[in-house]
């Protein structure tokens, strides 16, 4: 500027882009992924996501959670229903219905929502920290992938955006605006449609699911349960949610007071108190009952 000279800041970056001394946004921005091929053996590996979106054009204020399972070597739809949500009670019964008619996948590919990851920087270095539905396919032996990005799902986000418009302009020419009629029509009649449309032949007709004993398929409700730590107190009772749970005193034996104890707790709400790997019996008593014999003492 002394020697009159002017010249502005844009111009000034573009220039230092050009001869390569400062890189542009999209430069920086740009990450090179390279693209994964579909697996070879069918029900190899499942993408699975939640799709919010307005599914019914009548309850334009109302959006709904579409859940979607999608075989990655034939892209067919697998199971796909209609929630309120994409959290754990929905997700669990989703996988639940799936590993009663169709078996157990070898893995499922996510995202990183809160239902599947736990989004804490301690959690990279501390591999306890998983959430409740990684403890669950862990108990099954399912594999849980978490995806770094949307685009590495990209088979499932498609299928979202595809049934976006057509799913929804389908059930207005069926008159369906409510979930269950919404959940039947997909089941029995969007699907098959869809699936004969766009399934592509896997590479190899190895079927990978595998098969439970029925004693698993069985207790499938409390190996997807959650588990909660707490402190049998002096009386022998376990709190829980303003919930108080006696356990019995002939089964007591080798249970001391002021020891850790696992209340589990499945879908339906039906309680486990668990000590030492051993169902410990239980009955819940009323709030009022603790304060009166409290009052005794």
């Amino acid at each position: 500027r002394d020697i009159g000279i002017y010249i502005s800041d844009e111009w000034l970056r573009k220039y230092m882009i050009k001869i390569w001394k400062r890189e542009s946004k999209r430069q920086r921005d740009m990450t090179i992924r390279h693209r994964r091929e579909r697996k070879h053996y069918t029900w190899e590996m499942l993408q699975y996501d939640g799709s919010y979106h307005r599914w019914f054009e009548d309850r334009i204020d109302e959006e709904f959670c579409l859940l979607v399972a999608v075989d990655d070597a034939t892209s067919e739809i697998m199971h796909m229903v209609i929630w309120e949500n994409e959290w754990y009670d929905a997700t669990i019964r989703f996988w639940i219905w799936y590993i009663i008619v169709h078996w157990l996948p070898e893995s499922i590919y996510v995202d990183r929502f809160a239902t599947y990851k736990v989004n804490h920087k301690k959690a990279i270095y501390d591999k306890s920290m998983i959430t409740n539905f990684e403890r669950a396919m862990t108990r099954l032996w399912c594999i849980v992938i978490k995806a770094n990005s949307p685009q590495a799902k990209g088979r499932v986000e498609r299928i979202n955006q595809t049934l976006q418009d057509r799913l929804i302009k389908k059930m207005r020419l069926e008159g369906i605006s409510n979930v269950e009629e919404a959940n039947e029509y997909i089941k029995n009649i969007y699907i098959p449609r869809h699936n004969r449309k766009f399934k592509v032949e896997a590479r190899k007709s190895w079927d990978k699911h595998k098969k439970l004993g029925e004693d698993i398929i069985n207790n499938l409700l409390w190996i997807c349960a959650i588990d909660y730590s707490r402190i049998i107190q002096n009386d022998y009772i376990v709190t829980y949610k303003t919930r108080y749970l006696q356990l019995e005193p002939k089964n007591i034996t080798r249970v001391y007071t002021r020891t850790k104890c696992i209340v589990r707790e499945n879908i339906n709400g039906e309680i486990q108190v668990i000590v030492n790997d051993k169902i410990i019996p239980h009955k819940e008593i009323d709030a009022w009952r603790i304060k009166q014999k409290k009052a005794e003492y």
